[in-house]
């Protein structure tokens, strides 16, 4: 290889791996809180935890309130997944992950639900609010829920913001 070649490849590697770094929503260490429209509750809390810029934690608590042969009912669903970024932009991350939510019944029963969860979602930061994130995901589930209702390959999809400290 001549000289001159190798000059160029590595100005074209050093700026290829400039431009992947200056790209990209720096999250690492960021904790957000927010709220999330979990499937199949109307809202959730959610803690967002970025562990780095790849890497993210995310916990979910809801309530779930329902009528049910005449009688009110309720549930508690708590949630984790891990995320992880496959491609950032500078405003934006999409990422990939899977997680787990528990479903816990109400009103004395004993019963508890699972679903295991694989998905896709982006979440975009609009110039000016560098600290409010808006996300979405879809994705496949597996599981239960207290009723022994069967999730087993069903899509999804959920919605929800978080405010990053």
């Amino acid at each position: 290889m001549s000289k001159c070649f190798k000059v160029v490849l590595l100005v074209i590697c050093i700026s290829i791996l400039s431009l992947s770094f200056a790209y990209g929503k720096n999250m690492a260490k960021k904790t957000g809180i927010g709220f999330y429209q979990l499937s199949p509750i109307p809202g959730a809390l959610s803690l967002r935890h970025w562990l780095s810029n790849k890497t993210a934690l995310n916990f979910v608590c809801g309530l779930n309130f329902y009528e049910r042969g005449g009688q009110d009912m309720h549930d508690v669903i708590m949630g984790i997944k891990l995320l992880s970024v496959v491609k950032s932009e500078k405003q934006l991350n999409a990422f990939i992950g899977g997680g787990l939510d528990l479903e816990f019944a109400g009103n004395g029963d004993s019963t508890t639900g699972y679903r295991m969860k694989f998905l896709t979602g982006i979440e975009y930061f609009f110039r000016g609010l560098p600290n409010l994130g808006f996300g979405a995901e879809i994705g496949l589930q597996l599981g239960e829920d207290i009723y022994e209702n069967s999730f087993f390959g069903t899509t999804y999809g959920e919605v929800g913001v978080h405010y990053y400290y």
